[in-house]
């Protein structure tokens, strides 16, 4: 048996054990998890907050590529828009594969004069070209192309790490295990009691993707909050925008103690869950085919 059955084994029992010693509870929601009232798996030291927050940065930052199924849910408005999507990207040289329900997306940096090749499966019935960043892409979306991986979350968590320094205990808690889609999981959550709101004044040459992008906060909730739609519009230089000062209020991730990736993550603003995100069926580093990121790829409908 691999060393990855013999964990995922490992913690099937742990849950069956602790269920029938009562030392469980079960929790249901959106997404639903076993909580499980101890820290550590079977053979293993208690892990810190610290040591599992860095080993997660590593294992992202060693990635290659990734395969996996990407569960969606996204507060716009009042409302939360639910979808998944099947997800494969190569990081160097960037290239990305998306196919939601009908819609199909594909990006390989360098190639197509770096536009994205739409296959809309419907209205206007032919491929379209669009910029990566453009609002016709993005709308309704918290996200564009560039984040479906793991780097801008690592980059978000990276400038938490800045942000908080030696007060790192204060802002990063490690809660235990859980049970997630059949497997054990750290459960890490980082915590900003000082998020707020301020204001910033728009320079020559800024759109809120591009804010967004250096000071590490989401565009959709800038653009929310000054009720702007266009993110990769430049700005009026002067323009006062109202901005959160971090990413988030509070942020959930549940990591796979065998990739050191997050499978789960889950984002919180001043009004309560803002976006969710489940990595499914996640396959690290798979050989993808020569012509894996191109259009006359087998199975793909451009």
């Amino acid at each position: 048996m691999s060393p990855l059955k013999q964990r995922r084994l490992q913690s099937v029992l742990l849950v069956f054990a602790l269920c029938l010693s009562g030392l469980i509870s079960i929790s249901f929601g959106v997404h639903s998890s076993v909580i499980l009232h101890t820290t550590v798996l079977p053979g293993e030291e208690k892990p810190t907050a610290k040591t599992i927050v860095s080993k997660l940065i590593a294992s992202a930052d060693a990635l290659r590529g990734a395969a996996f199924d990407l569960k969606i849910q996204e507060r716009t408005g009042s409302k939360f828009r639910n979808s998944t999507s099947h997800v494969k990207l190569q990081r160097f040289p960037e290239k990305i594969y998306i196919k939601m329900a009908g819609p199909e997306l594909l990006y390989a940096k360098g190639m197509n004069n770096d536009k994205v090749l739409v296959n809309p499966a419907g209205f206007p019935y032919v491929d379209l070209n669009l910029d990566i960043n453009s609002t016709t892409l993005h709308k309704d979306q918290h996200h564009t192309m560039h984040d479906v991986g793991f780097d801008f979350m690592t980059e978000i968590i990276k400038d938490a790490l800045v942000r908080t320094g030696p007060k790192f205990e204060e802002y990063f808690k490690y809660e235990g295990l859980v049970t997630w889609n059949n497997q054990s999981c750290y459960k890490i959550t980082i915590t900003d009691a000082a998020y707020k709101f301020t204001s910033y004044i728009a320079k020559k040459g800024e759109s809120l993707i591009s804010i967004a992008r250096r000071m590490k906060l989401s565009e959709y909730k800038i653009g929310e909050l000054n009720k702007l739609t266009e993110y990769d519009a430049l700005l009026k230089p002067g323009k006062v925008l109202v901005i959160p000062t971090s990413y988030a209020r509070m942020t959930e991730l549940l990591i796979d103690p065998v990739s050191w990736l997050p499978v789960s993550s889950k984002v919180f603003d001043n009004e309560g869950l803002f976006e969710a995100y489940e990595y499914l069926n996640l396959k690290i580093n798979p050989d993808f085919a020569a012509n894996e990121f191109t259009k006359d790829f087998k199975g793909y409908g451009f």
